[in-house]
């Protein structure tokens, strides 16, 4: 129950454009999961993690947000949620192109980075073994796209 309450706390925070208050709430929220059993864990620690990420990227954290992005990556690799996964990969693509440089100035180009991680997205999608999946695969490439 209390992990439910931190999470809807940082979804509240994050709808009320506090976001770096909600990223940190869904860190603490993320490390409580972490510790959980395997069993208990289960996709919980994927959902926290990409939320952690994405709350960092609206704060304009993207050290960090880049850091929990990476840990968002691994939770799925153990408990996979490739819609959640995909969602994160595309907010991740849109903040980059409205929050990052975007003309080269330094040294970076957002454009790429955005491009990556849509392809990124794609390559969760065509990971997943066919006939399995129970949500429209269709319908997130076309999100992708």
């Amino acid at each position: 129950m209390l992990a439910q309450g931190r999470l809807s706390l940082g979804r509240g925070l994050r709808d009320l454009e506090e976001y770096l208050p909600a990223a940190e709430e869904l860190l603490r929220l993320a490390d409580t999961v972490a510790g959980w059993s395997e069993e208990d864990r289960g996709g919980v620690l994927t959902l926290v993690a990409a939320e952690a990420a994405t709350g960092l990227a609206l704060a304009e954290r993207w050290e960090a947000a880049d850091t929990a992005y990476e840990r968002a990556l691994v939770a799925h690799a153990d408990a996979p949620d490739a819609p959640l996964i995909t969602l994160m990969m595309r907010e991740f693509a849109r903040l980059t192109l409205q929050t990052r440089d975007t003309d080269g100035t330094d040294g970076t180009d957002g454009t790429d980075t955005a491009l990556a991680h849509l392809a990124r997205a794609d390559a969760v999608l065509a990971a997943l073994p066919s006939g399995e999946q129970e949500f429209a695969v269709w319908y997130e490439q076309g999100e992708n796209h």
